[in-house]
């Protein structure tokens, strides 16, 4: 899985909670700028330990990253 695959995956799962942009970025302490980023798919570089963080608030499984 990659950072786009991750970041459609976070769009989708967020949606499918109701869960605002503005929330996620609070929980996780992400700047909104980020977080859109990561959605679209344009983030170059997030960190292993980030991407966990975002994708078990919203209780997905941390994903076997592509090397």
């Amino acid at each position: 899985m990659n950072l786009v695959d991750i970041g459609h995956a976070v769009r989708s799962r967020r949606s499918e909670l109701g869960l605002p942009q503005a929330q996620l970025v609070h929980l996780r302490g992400l700047s909104r700028q980020t977080l859109v980023c990561l959605e679209n798919g344009t983030l170059s570089d997030l960190g292993v330990n980030r991407v966990g963080q975002v994708m078990a608030v919203l209780g997905l499984d941390s994903p076997k990253l592509d090397t």
